[in-house]
């Protein structure tokens, strides 16, 4: 018996794994390999990468909608409904957090369509859009200390600024 696998089917208990009719490797029901194909149930031969790590615990976690993700990010709570809004017009049929917890991604048809950060979502083939309370910063890390030493008038080189400096 084979089953057609969608972005937003049930999750099986961890043991489930599955394979195409052709296919070699095993993966979970939501494993972006077999997304849209029909599969069967397997109990023999490798694990595909993807769903290794999930199940190993260093993979995705999936959610019902992007409401119920947004806490598990950990973002700011006065930009949820701007984030839904930004949102809203793109289609998609996942949501998950990679074990980064660095974004939210709206998935479609096993590909990414939409990322949520904590100040920014970016959406496939639009614009960025800055969150409010963003702050951008300059980039350019932590400043520079511009202190230097007088250059000495015997060996051009730069002296300490304790004004120790012995040349020879």
């Amino acid at each position: 018996m084979t089953t057609e696998i969608s972005q937003n089917s049930d999750v099986p208990a961890p043991q489930a794994l599955y394979k195409t009719a052709t296919g070699q490797r095993r993966h979970i029901a939501r494993c972006p390999h077999i997304v849209g194909k029909h599969v069967a149930e397997a109990s023999d031969g490798p694990i595909c990468e993807m769903s290794q790590a999930e199940l190993s615990g260093v993979g995705r976690e999936y959610f019902d909608d992007l409401a119920t993700a947004l806490p598990a990010l950990g973002a700011f709570g006065d930009t949820w409904s701007e984030i839904l809004r930004v949102t809203a017009p793109v289609e998609h049929d996942a949501v998950w957090i990679p074990n980064s917890r660095s974004y939210i991604a709206l998935g479609r048809n096993g590909h990414g369509v939409a990322w949520v950060g904590k100040t920014y979502v970016d959406i496939a083939g639009g614009a960025r859009v800055e969150l409010p309370g963003y702050a951008p910063g300059s980039g350019g890390g932590a400043p520079q200390d511009l202190r230097r030493g007088p250059v000495c008038k015997s060996c051009f080189m730069e002296t300490p600024l304790s004004g120790v400096h012995h040349c020879s």
